[in-house]
């Protein structure tokens, strides 16, 4: 199954600002849409995906390990599980900031 990927369009923060559940905040400042596409096909195919890591900072969670599963879950309507890893006072890009690549390596 291959996507139609009209989520191009937007930008990532309008992308994660739409969808359901907690918003969770950015820790690197690329997102490969090749990456987000190949986890929106196995989302929307039923298949459960690794949890999404982060840690707890004073203003919410950051996501430490799975940009492109929480990006891919938003525009595919599915929940993917989330686990708090650890805490600090880490303050990192927000959505705004992040921007498409396709020269990120595959993860």
């Amino acid at each position: 199954m291959t996507n139609d990927w009209k989520w191009l369009g937007k930008s990532i923060k309008q992308i994660v600002e739409s969808g359901s559940g907690e918003l969770l905040q950015p820790g690197q400042v690329y997102i490969n849409p090749s990456i987000v596409d190949r986890y929106i096909t196995r989302l929307k195919s039923g298949e459960q995906i690794k949890a999404i890591e982060v840690i707890q900072t004073p203003t919410g969670k950051m996501i430490q390990n799975g940009h492109h599963r929480y990006v891919a879950s938003k525009i595919a309507k599915k929940e993917v599980a989330v686990v708090v890893r650890g805490s600090g006072p880490i303050k990192g890009p927000n959505w705004e900031e992040l921007k498409y690549s396709n020269n990120i390596g595959d993860f």
